[in-house]
Formats: C-alpha cells, sequence, structure tokens
C-alpha cells in the first residue's frame, strides 16, 4: 500500500510546476479541494517545500472531507499504511470506499481487493453487490490491474461462470497497455486456440511484445518456434537470442535446451 500511495503522489507532483506553491496554497487556504489536494502531495513528496507527512495528511485529508475523489483514496491508503497516522483499517475502507463510490479506479480495484481477502464486513459489504462489479468498473475505465483480475475471473470461473472469450477481451485490453503477463497470457490463449481461434501468427506477435520487455517465458515460447518453424520459417539464429535470453533470464527449461540443443553454436 506505501508503495502505491508513493506512486499516486509521485503521479501528481510529477505536474506541478516550479513556483506553484503560492498559488496552490492560497486556493487551498480559500477551500479550494482541488488545490488542498495538490498542497498535501507537495508536503508529502518535498515538492517546494520541506517534506511534511503530517501537512500531507492535514491537506490531504481537507480535500477528502469535501468530496475530493483522489484525497479520498489517498487518504485511505494513507490509513492502511499508517503514514503520519496510526493504521486503521476501518478508517482505511471508510475512504477508499468514498472513493470507490465516486467512480476512482484505483479506489475500485483496492476495494475489491480487500473484498475478496476478507478484510470488511458482511454489513460493508452489502453497500456494494459484489467483487466482480467493482473490477468491472475498474477495468472498464482502464485499470490494467482490474482487466488482468477480471480476465482471470473469467477464465478460472472465480464467481463468474466460465467465457473465456471474457477473459481474452480484458486480458488483450491489458496487453494493449503494455501490461507484459498479459502480452503472455494471450498469447498463450492465440497458440492453443484457447478460447478463440488458434492464430499462431497472432500468439508471435503477442510473444515478442512480452519478450522484448523481458517475460522469459514469452522468451522461451519464441526461440523454441524459431527452432522448431512452428508457425515461422525455421531460423536458427533467432532460435538461439531468444533461448539465451529466456536462459539469462532465469528460465530452467532455456537452460536445458540451450545445452541439449547446442544452441551456442548458432549464436
Amino acid at each position: 500500500m506505501r508503495y502505491i500511495l508513493l506512486s499516486l503522489l509521485v503521479g501528481i507532483t510529477l505536474f506541478s510546476k516550479g513556483g506553484e506553491l503560492n498559488k496552490v496554497r492560497k486556493a487551498a487556504d480559500q477551500g479550494e479541494s482541488n488545490a488542498q489536494y495538490k498542497l498535501g502531495t507537495m508536503y508529502y513528496m518535498g515538492n517546494e517545500v520541506k517534506e511534511d507527512k503530517q501537512l500531507a495528511l492535514y491537506w490531504i485529508k481537507k480535500s477528502a472531507e469535501q468530496g475530493n475523489a483522489d484525497a479520498q483514496y489517498a487518504l485511505g491508503l494513507m490509513y492502511m499504511a499508517g503514514v503520519a497516522v496510526e493504521k486503521d483499517k476501518n478508517q482505511a475502507i471508510f475512504w477508499i470506499e468514498k472513493s470507490a463510490k465516486q467512480g476512482n479506479s484505483n479506489a475500485q480495484f483496492d476495494l475489491a481487493k480487500l473484498y475478496d481477502n476478507g478484510n470488511t464486513t458482511k454489513s460493508e459489504k452489502s453497500e456494494v453487490k459484489n467483487t466482480k462489479e467493482l473490477y468491472a468498473k475498474s477495468a472498464e475505465q482502464g485499470n490494467t490491474e482490474a482487466q488482468i483480475k477480471l480476465g482471470e475471473m473469467y477464465f478460472d470461473g472465480d464467481g463468474v461462470e466460465i467465457n473465456k472469450i471474457e477473459a481474452f477481451k480484458w486480458f488483450k485490453k491489458a496487453a494493449e497497455q503494455g501490461d507484459i503477463n498479459a502480452q503472455y497470457t494471450i498469447g498463450e490463449m492465440l497458440y492453443n486456440g484457447d478460447g478463440v481461434l488458434l492464430d499462431k501468427k497472432a500468439a508471435i506477435y503477442w510473444y515478442t511484445k512480452s519478450a522484448n520487455q523481458g517475460n522469459n517465458e514469452a522468451q522461451y515460447n519464441l526461440g523454441y518456434m524459431f527452432f522448431k518453424g512452428d508457425g515461422m520459417p525455421v531460423n536458427k539464429k533467432k532460435a538461439a537470442y531468444w533461448i539465451r535470453k529466456a536462459f539469462d533470464n532465469g528460465n530452467p527449461r532455456a537452460k536445458d535446451l540451450w545445452e541439449d540443443l547446442e544452441l551456442w553454436q548458432y549464436e
């Protein structure tokens, strides 16, 4: 949670320009919720001011109490992680839930995870239909983690009926946003014709996307396909390249294949 909070606030402060402090402070003092939230993030990160987590908490809470969804989410994370305040799971859920109800996709995803992990009471759960609905709302706004989770739910039949077409749809959305594991997953589905039409050319495309980001399973699969001419012409130099990549990235099968096929001779 602390990492998520830091990432969230870094994203806000990256857009702050030099010399903004007086302008933001004035607007915050006048009760402008966006300015209060921004001032809180500036204190949190030490951006144009001395880092002060207590003042960060003060301004973020001010903003949250006025209904700012981003501030509510940040405040929930601060309570969850115990940043400038004692850890308080109930307060964390209270604020994350408020943010989620306003449509904050990160809050929706985190709240669904909290429900999944049994971190809420039945009365708290009664205000939402189910975790799938929260994941879906978050996924529809482009949250890649939620898209992957929703894909996994449809793939495994976790809380929903198994639907590989829906699973593929959500994995693909995450893959298109650059998620390395989603790219590998839809490569696997396309290669095996699992819930979709078998399409090795498309599988190679997504394996390559994932492999280029360092997924050692995708690297292994590409290497083996190049060696065997599976869905592509045989190319032992490329086979050696990808198997070596997978080997260097810790794939144990790649190590065995590298030695068994004597791929070193094709480098």
